[in-house]
């Protein structure tokens, strides 16, 4: 898994094309970002591409037909005959229905079958991963989830670590864009980031990312601008220039306030609460 990948929500035309021609070794995307097509027009045949199961092909008594066909109607949108790493997007259905274990076997499958290099889950608790690892026959090589230093799920990346499964920041910097940027804001304007950021010379966007990579999170952020582009593919190279002080401190951003989650919809809030600990 590349350290560092685009995230390609809300990112159509030509701020998609632009994005796409940067240079990022990996993309990341998903049916419900509608954008596929384009994704596969602009993506460069060596680039690692990250594609996603949406939670509409789960659950409802599919069974394993609907992730196949969500996933074989992907590949056929983005032009690839395999995707480097497909992920399960949301587990509520699948969970709420009993069927998580037939889906798992679906992308288990697809993975046999040619069609994923490697498979994975999307926004999966510790409690909704042990139940998968309970049932599965290949473990999950990633769990992508919201991770940033007012969401730095430590819990959740302990287990995960403990487990080998690799984790994965989406929305590292905050909000993705439109009606979030007051959440983008509250990261990137933060006082401890904009302190790091002056000390260590690096762009606000830089120190969140590097915080990521220097715990070992992979990270997908979505970039808008070729200036932004350049701050975010230069992070793996910067993340060393933060101190151990730099690292403490933005580690602690958590304790002082109350916690960012960006993404939450409200389906995700009908996990039972055995499943969605608060570090979701």
């Amino acid at each position: 898994l590349p350290a560092v990948a685009l995230g390609t929500m809300e990112l159509k035309g030509e701020a998609l094309a632009s994005m796409l021609s940067q240079g990022f070794p990996a993309v990341d995307t998903a049916p419900t970002y509608k954008n596929e097509t384009a994704v596969g027009q602009g993506l460069s045949p060596a680039a690692y591409l990250i594609a996603k199961v949406p939670r509409a092909a789960t659950g409802d008594g599919q069974g394993s037909s609907g992730v196949r066909d969500a996933l074989r109607k992907s590949l056929q949108r983005l032009g690839r005959r395999k995707a480097d790493l497909v992920l399960l997007h949301w587990p509520d259905k699948a969970c709420e229905d009993g069927s998580l274990a037939a889906v798992w076997a679906a992308l288990e499958e697809a993975r046999e079958a040619g069609e994923a290099g490697e498979i994975g889950v999307c926004n999966a608790t510790a409690a909704v991963l042990r139940e998968l690892l309970k049932a599965c026959r290949v473990r999950p090589a990633v769990n992508q989830v919201e991770r940033h230093p007012l969401l730095p799920q430590w819990e959740l990346l302990d287990y995960c670590a403990a487990e080998g499964v690799a984790v994965q920041a989406h929305t590292p910097l905050g909000a993705p864009g439109g009606m979030g940027k007051a959440h983008r804001s509250r990261l990137l304007d933060h006082p401890t980031v904009a302190r790091v950021a002056s000390e260590a010379a690096m762009a606000p966007a830089q120190v969140l990312l590097g915080w990521s990579l220097r715990h070992g999170v992979a990270v997908a952020p979505k970039c808008s601008s070729a200036p932004h582009a350049a701050d975010c593919l230069a992070a793996a190279r910067r993340a060393s220039d933060l101190t151990p002080a730099h690292m403490r401190a933005l580690d602690e951003m958590s304790g002082q306030g109350r916690p960012l989650r960006v993404v939450n919809p409200s389906f995700m809030r009908c996990i039972p609460e055995s499943r969605q600990a608060h570090h979701f």
